[in-house]
Order: structure tokens, then C-alpha cells, then sequence
């Protein structure tokens, strides 16, 4: 367990804005609104994603002071797993690389699959908009393969 905390600080640093930076990040709640049969669990309702299951959610829209070119999101299930994506150029639809920790502790880095219908309001937040939603459909949710999610999210501006 501590070798999966340790990952999911690492693998969380990576959207959180550096000492010396000047990142602008969003932090808020995310819910399932649609969900496969994959996506649930016979092992444990802990690691069962359903329509209404509710990730903490961190988001990093693409080209913000030092945000980068692309757009990051990441999503915390029953703090135990941890799912970050990177959608290349902030693309409303593409394939995202992924990295984290799942419901089982296992690290992971570089996987990909599809994503559609991303959509963020406003679409191009500056660096002081208050409050920032967005929407979106990912393929393989939380490494769990042929699980397939949608998700509508409300973010506040971190400080």
C-alpha cells in the first residue's frame, strides 16, 4: 500500500502546478452519467464504477501560463485509485495516454485509449475564471478494460 501512495503522490505532481511555476488548475467532483457493465466490480463495491459514482477530479486545460499544450485530468475513486489522462492539444475527441495506480496498487504509465465528446465550459477558461465545467466519454475508465464511462464535472479555481 505505501508503494501505491507514493505512486499516486508522484504520478499527481505531475498535474499540480510546480514550486517555480505558474500552473492553473481547476479542483472539483466528477459523476458518472453513463457507465458499462465492465465497469463494475464482482470482487468489491469499492472498485465498482456505476452511473452516479462521484472521482475528486483535478483539471489542467492546455495552454494556461505553464500548463502545456495539452489538456490533463485526474480522477481519485474511493481513494484508492488514481486515473490521470492527457488529451494531446486538448482535442474534443482523440486517444489519451494515461498513468496511475489501480484499485489493486499497480502502477501504470503510457496506456492509451480512446476518448469523445470532451467539452469544457467556458471553452477557453483564462487563468482567473472562477468555475469551469466539463464533459466527456473515456474509453477503459480506471484501467479496467471495456469499461467505458461518461462523466460531467464542476471544478473551482485552486488557489
Amino acid at each position: 500500500m505505501r508503494f501505491a501512495c507514493a505512486c499516486l503522490l508522484a504520478s499527481a505532481s505531475l498535474l499540480l502546478p510546480s514550486a517555480a511555476g505558474a500552473a492553473v488548475v481547476w479542483q472539483g467532483l466528477a459523476t458518472v452519467t453513463a457507465a458499462t457493465p465492465s465497469c463494475r466490480s464482482d470482487v468489491s463495491e469499492r472498485r465498482s464504477i456505476a452511473v452516479g459514482t462521484v472521482f475528486r477530479t483535478v483539471l489542467r486545460p492546455k495552454n494556461l501560463s505553464d500548463n502545456g499544450p495539452d489538456t490533463r485530468v485526474a480522477f481519485v475513486h474511493d481513494g484508492q485509485a488514481h486515473f490521470a489522462i492527457i488529451l494531446p492539444g486538448g482535442s474534443a475527441s482523440g486517444t489519451y495516454a494515461s498513468f496511475g495506480v489501480t484499485h489493486s496498487g499497480l502502477l501504470k504509465a503510457n496506456d492509451a485509449a480512446p476518448y469523445a465528446k470532451m467539452a469544457m465550459t467556458p471553452k477557453s477558461p483564462s487563468a482567473t475564471t472562477p468555475f469551469v465545467t466539463f464533459a466527456g466519454k473515456v474509453e477503459n475508465f480506471m484501467f479496467i478494460s471495456g469499461c467505458t464511462i461518461s462523466f460531467s464535472a464542476a471544478y473551482g479555481l485552486r488557489p
